[in-house]
């Protein structure tokens, strides 16, 4: 993969990542029921009314006559689970992604792709609970909480949930777009580093040919002043064949 191409996409999973793990902070601190009490010019609830059958999940408002009496209902546990766990498993699996890349692990880096589009496609459900959940309770809020006593009228604060609902939203179009990059650009993950391999195998392959080379004209030039360093006679009596030996002379004097 160019460069660029590398640059691009490690850019995408930091943000994925960084659009997740704020989500899941935002989650952890809003998994609780909380009343903050004001100037007591508001009725205190406590922890009754988010258990109570007219309250919404999540819902935080507090009291147009008393501002700093605020209430805060935590989401179904159901829309917290789904969220942290979708959460964990996006940084973990943008993580391993981004190491199969870097080592030019293409049929891997392409699968850990194909597994983010997938949680991408979860996290579109976890956003349509989320949205559908804030929605219904915001309206009840708006219409200032049918079914409570006080009836002073409430301001309602759901910023931080509409917060999460977006940054899952960044988080989905970052996580459709890093595979389309992986799965486009598939062919050029791991060119540079089969190029380079191959041309180490060729080095491996010609070294062993051009030290035999060497040797065999070594030792062919060995032979040769060996040869050259033996007298020509020697050689030549050592292959010579020995002469016979010759009978005594037989004397044809009778006086001797």
């Amino acid at each position: 993969m160019a460069v660029s191409h590398k640059i691009l996409f490690t850019t995408l999973l930091l943000l994925i990542v960084a659009a997740t793990v704020t989500v899941m902070l935002f989650s952890f601190t809003q998994v609780t029921d909380k009343e903050t009490t004001g100037n007591g010019s508001s009725e205190s609830y406590g922890n009754k009314f988010c258990e109570s059958k007219i309250a919404y999940n999540p819902s935080k408002f507090s009291f147009k006559n008393d501002t700093n009496h605020v209430i805060t209902c935590k989401w179904d546990t159901k829309n917290s689970t789904v969220r942290i766990l979708l959460g964990l498993a996006v940084v973990v699996i943008s993580i391993i992604t981004y190491i199969f890349l870097m080592k030019g692990r293409k049929i891997k880096s392409i699968i850990s792709s194909i597994i983010i589009f997938v949680l991408s496609c979860l996290t579109i459900y976890s956003v349509y609970l989320d949205a559908t959940a804030v929605k219904t309770s915001r309206a009840w809020c708006l219409d200032d909480g049918p079914g409570m006593a006080t009836g002073q009228g409430l301001v309602c604060l759901y910023n931080n949930y509409i917060l999460v609902i977006g940054l899952n939203i960044v988080a989905i179009i970052l996580m459709i777009a890093a595979p389309i990059i992986v799965i486009k650009n598939r062919h050029n993950i791991e060119g540079h580093h089969h190029h380079h391999h191959h041309h180490d195998s060729e080095e491996q392959e010609t070294t062993p040919l051009v030290n035999d080379q060497s040797s065999q004209q070594s030792s062919s030039k060995g032979f040769q002043q060996q040869q050259s360093s033996y007298p020509y006679n020697d050689f030549s009596s050592s292959n010579a064949t020995p002469a016979s030996p010759q009978p005594p002379a037989v004397s044809l004097n009778p006086f001797l």
